[in-house]
């Protein structure tokens, strides 16, 4: 039985670590993995990596009626449970940070002009004001992962199914600099003796969405088949992902309260979003005590569909849709309404547009094969693994610039109204790309009991071979640029017919290959498991991994297990 004022300690300790630690930026996706495990670059592990795993499950519990275990470190809060419900096994497992918020503002310059003319002021008549509004970030992050199993079966080989859902999302309040048309911050510039105001880039709205969700299945049996024990595994998980940034800014000038000229709305941007479902196939198999391998397949595909509208201009890309034609995909659409004239009036709605369609289907095949012994009290594993990646995409881009110029009469007149539309489109290259990666890695872990049944010192080396990369590249520049005009007045009435122009482009299709060695690589970990007594431990990591001949510290963790 427990003490009382072990517990006590154990949870306070454990309280004090989340409480005064600092939220961090995840690093990576949060799993329940043991710092045994991490230390020894996954050779070792504790019940913190079986309670929820496929095929390790069965062994968790034993004797006890209940598990638990809670952590904090770089990767986040973790939070582990696991009871036996009648004869149904049920682990559930947390790990994240629920909400991190960088919170900004803005920051305002102002800047004063003087007429040096008057001899009653030192500085003379203050003539102009000029604000600018700088964007500080405001970004919140939610990174979360729940994972729920439930197990049928007994010690040795059982039945399971996982069921999880991971989601990772940013969102953004203030616009980032490059969306700005421009790059030029929000302006204010008053002119006294005018009543006259100039507005540059003010900010009518914004938005940032980046991130994913996936929600995934996973069923996993272990079978034990006279000395062998075999465990195959499925894996189906579908990503939904996001990527979405739009930012409307506003140019005009007011004379008065009341605007006058050209004022011109500008929308910048682009949309990301795609879908890929990805399925995994595998197996693990345990020739002996000391003897076993594996092998597991994946497949995975990217689906998109963006929906656009800019100003009215609409339409659907099966790739990523850029409000504009410069490299970073952002651009913009403007709109520019002329109110100069008592008569007439004039509106201008161009989309100037990136537009892509695009697939990609990745294979992966992992086999791998371990052995593990003892040198006295020094248990030790080796495991050799060889990922080959076969990776195929493609994606055609082209340029869409639409404008639609409307004007006519101040007074409502549709069939003197004019509508005219004009679009082009530049393709600009089809690039099919395939890919070949072959990830050769030696893991390397041991456990040695500085003292017997109380501490334990874990450590690791995870050695990645030279990795090779053959890549593929054929491009195929666009063939063809059409440009379309059209004229209908104000009731839709045609009055000049759509007509179309086509110019040929120059064509030079070309094949890249290339062939990459990255050089050798290693993570180097360590830590130590301390039992309080047989029923609770903490476990703590520090890991690093190496840039040429420099050491990195980019992980630690703690973990606190208790056994009922």
């Amino acid at each position: 039985m427990i003490q009382r004022s072990k517990i006590i300690a154990v949870f306070a300790i454990i309280m004090l670590c989340v409480l005064s630690a600092n939220v961090m930026a995840q690093t990576e996706t949060p799993s329940p993995e043991s710092n045994v495990s991490a230390a020894t670059q996954g050779q070792f592990g504790t019940e913190v990596d079986d309670f929820i795993g496929l095929t390790s499950w069965m062994g968790v519990l034993g004797d006890a009626k209940w598990f638990g275990y809670t952590g904090y470190g770089l990767n986040g809060f973790q939070l582990g449970f696991a009871r036996n419900v009648g004869s149904v096994y049920l682990g559930i497992f947390y790990g994240g940070q629920i909400v991190n918020w960088t919170t900004g503002g803005t920051k305002e310059s102002v800047e004063v002009t003087y007429d040096s003319t008057p001899a009653s002021s030192l500085f003379g008549q203050a003539t102009e004001k000029k604000t600018t509004t700088a964007y500080k970030e405001d970004e919140l992050l939610t990174d979360n992962d729940v994972d729920v199993l439930i197990g049928f079966g007994g010690i040795g080989q059982g039945l399971s199914v996982r069921l999880g859902f991971y989601e990772s999302l940013t969102t953004q309040k203030n616009p980032r600099d490059d969306i700005r048309p421009g790059n030029i911050d929000e302006t204010v510039t008053e002119t006294y003796g005018t009543s006259t105001t100039q507005y540059q880039n003010k900010l009518e709205s914004y938005s940032f969405q980046k991130g994913y969700l996936i929600p995934n299945i996973n069923v996993g049996i272990k079978l034990g088949l006279g000395n062998l024990t075999v465990k195959p595994y499925l894996k189906a998980a579908i990503g939904i992902n996001q990527d979405n940034q739009e930012g409307i800014f506003k140019s005009y000038t007011q004379i008065a309260g009341t605007t006058s000229g050209t004022a011109t709305t500008n929308l910048s941007g682009y949309k990301n979003n795609y879908v890929n479902p990805f399925f995994t196939l595998g197996a693990d198999v345990d020739f002996s005590e000391h003897v076993g391998a594996g092998i597991s397949y994946q497949i995975g595909f990217d689906i998109y569909k963006n929906d656009y509208d800019v100003f009215g201009i609409s339409g659907t890309a099966k790739g990523t849709v850029g409000y504009g034609d410069n490299s970073s995909g952002i651009g913009s659409g403007s709109r520019s309404e002329r109110v100069d004239t008592l008569t007439s009036w004039q509106q201008i709605d161009v989309a100037d547009l990136t537009l892509t369609e695009q697939s990609a289907v990745k294979n992966k095949i992992n086999p791998s094969i371990w052995y593990s012994n003892s040198l006295g009290d020094l248990q030790f594993s080796a495991q050799f693994e060889i990922p080959v990646q076969i990776n195929t995409s493609g994606v055609e881009t082209w340029n869409e610039t639409t404008t639609i110029t409307k004007s006519g009469p101040q007074v409502t007149d549709k069939d003197n109204e004019r509508i005219i539309t004009a679009v082009n489109k530049a393709p600009v290259s089809t690039v099919e790309t395939t890919k070949f990666i072959l990830e050769p890695a030696i893991l390397l872990g041991g456990t040695y009991p500085l003292i017997k049944d109380r501490l334990s010192i874990n450590a690791g080396i995870g050695i990645t071979l030279p990795q090779y990369t053959g890549t593929t590249t054929v491009t195929k520049p666009g063939e063809f640029t059409t440009a379309t005009t059209e004229t209908r007045d104000g009731n839709g009435n045609v009055i000049t017919p759509k007509t179309t122009t086509v110019t040929p482009a120059a064509k030079t299709d070309s094949v890249e290959t290339l062939k990459e060695w990255a050089g050798l690589d290693a993570t180097v970990s360590t830590g130590f498991t301390f039992n309080f007594n047989s029923n609770v431990a903490v476990d703590v990591l520090v890991s690093s991994y190496t840039t040429g001949y420099t050491f990195y510290i980019h992980q630690w963790n703690v973990l606190f297990t208790i056994k009922k």
